[in-house]
């Protein structure tokens, strides 16, 4: 192939086309209660773009508000609030 091509190719990527899949995930391992796989997803979430830690952020907040449903984000948030 002609390298041309290759970098065309790579300038048409973009990496926030996976946010969406990774806070999705962050979603489902939040319901499911497995915190390695919650810190996972948050991370890779957070580094497909900067906007996307807005939403993360929001996402932490709406399961502060109800923690019996998202026990894992709840004792995150706790914990980053009273030790900081």
């Amino acid at each position: 192939m002609s390298p041309f091509l290759i970098n065309m190719n790579l300038d048409l990527f973009h990496t926030e086309a996976f946010a969406s899949i990774f806070l999705l995930l962050l979603y489902f391992s939040c319901k499911t209660g497995n915190p390695y796989l919650f810190y996972l997803f948050l991370l890779a979430a957070i580094s497909c773009k900067e906007d996307v830690a807005i939403t993360a952020g929001f996402f932490m907040f709406l399961a502060a508000l109800s923690p019996e449903r998202f026990k894992l984000v709840s004792n995150f948030i706790y914990q980053v609030i009273f030790t900081a």
